[in-house]
């Protein structure tokens, strides 16, 4: 007669491993410090973290202070930037660069709590103006930038 044996060291899902102690997250409003990026950025971001977290895992979002993970954070980049200059002042492409920098605190592990800056950029055709494409330049950035957050919250601490 077989023996099954379990273990309840921690959670996992999609390749993520949460402990399982941890049932809660709050992602506070981040704050916009790049004063060329579009004002509702940081308002945007926000709305994605939690989004990203609340449907790749199981955890539930509380708006207030007891929550076990609290992410906060800033956009302290947001830069235009002409990559391969030609001659007669024009430019074969340009980047649009992104930087958000986000701390994540883990109440019951502090192992688990970390701080970084995410960067990621893309790139637009030098004769195309930053404000035709923004919207879906900021969105492929901050995708790479949303998954870099989560794959560090999930991935690599547990």
């Amino acid at each position: 007669m077989p023996i099954l044996i379990l273990f309840g060291s921690c959670y996992s899902f999609k390749g993520i491993s949460i402990d399982p102690e941890t049932k809660t997250f709050s992602v506070a409003l981040f704050t916009n410090n790049a004063p060329q990026a579009p004002p509702t950025l940081a308002q945007t971001f926000t709305e994605r973290l939690k989004d990203k977290i609340r449907t790749n895992t199981r955890l539930s979002l509380v708006n207030d202070d007891n929550a076990q993970l609290q992410y906060v954070g800033q956009i302290t980049g947001y830069e235009p930037v002409v990559v391969a200059p030609q001659p007669g002042q024009t430019s074969a492409f340009n980047q649009l660069r992104i930087a958000i920098n986000v701390e994540l605190t883990d109440v019951k592990n502090e192992k688990g709590s970390w701080k970084q800056v995410f960067t990621f950029q893309a790139d637009f055709p030098g004769g195309t103006s930053l404000i035709a494409v923004q919207d879906q330049l900021i969105k492929q950035i901050t995708d790479k930038i949303l998954e870099d957050i989560f794959n560090k919250s999930f991935t690599e601490n547990w």
